[in-house]
């Protein structure tokens, strides 16, 4: 089964068989779900105000932990997100201003990553991002990265995967221009993925990053070698 999800409010489900092919219509709109291992028929993500569990078969939201008040709501929403190898969801948030070039160069953009943990306590770990898109861990999990998409650039932090806390944040891509923190490896990005935005993201078990290129309707994939220190 491979559901995908659209900014609006709906949920496509695919299937082997053609046939069983659905669109599910919720309640609100949902910029991430993920499956609930433990319980059956029903997805676990990020809602319009905070994270949510969707029912699959109704499309009812209910919200498991408001995070956005009211007047948060018209600046930032949040968007992609994941979850790292003890069971805690990251997502984070894209700042409205941001969009379309509407933003000064001395804005400082107002969208934060967040960590929900299996207690349903929430932290935040990371801030002034513009438009927070795909996550993703090394397989060893020293690493965690994390595209801006606004900014063009996919950040790295070192992870620590029992305490689930970041550190030694860097640039590690920056697609308009490489900055003075980005290491060599990285600088040697094809002229063409230049302009373009790290939009979704994986690692495959072999330790190299797979990035979807907005703008340039293509994928990019950076080898474990050019991205270990």
């Amino acid at each position: 089964m491979l559901s995908q999800i659209h900014i609006l409010p709906n949920v496509t489900r695919f299937n082997a068989d053609p046939s069983q092919a659905r669109v599910l219509k919720v309640s609100d709109s949902i910029s991430v779900a993920l499956f609930l291992e433990d319980k059956e028929g029903h997805y676990f993500g990020a809602g319009p105000s905070g994270v949510v569990s969707i029912n699959e078969e109704t499309g009812e939201i209910r919200v498991l932990k408001e995070l956005l008040p009211a007047s948060l709501k018209e600046q930032v929403r949040f968007n992609d997100g994941a979850v790292d190898c003890k069971g805690r969801f990251w997502f984070g948030e894209l700042d409205f201003a941001c969009l379309g070039g509407q933003s000064t160069d001395s804005y400082i953009p107002k969208g934060r990553l967040w960590r929900y943990d299996p207690d349903g306590t929430a932290s935040i770990h990371d801030n002034e991002i513009a438009g927070s898109n795909g996550i993703a861990w090394s397989p060893d999990n020293k690493f965690m990265y994390h595209n801006d998409s606004i900014r063009c650039t996919v950040r790295r932090y070192e992870f620590d995967p029992e305490a689930g806390t970041l550190s030694n944040r860097i640039d590690f891509i920056d697609l308009r221009s490489a900055g003075e923190d980005t290491p060599d490896t990285a600088k040697r990005l094809p002229d063409y993925l230049r302009d373009g935005h790290p939009d979704g993201m994986v690692t495959d078990t072999e330790g190299n990053l797979w990035i979807a290129i907005w703008k340039k309707s293509c994928e990019y994939q950076l080898f474990r070698r050019n991205i270990e220190p």
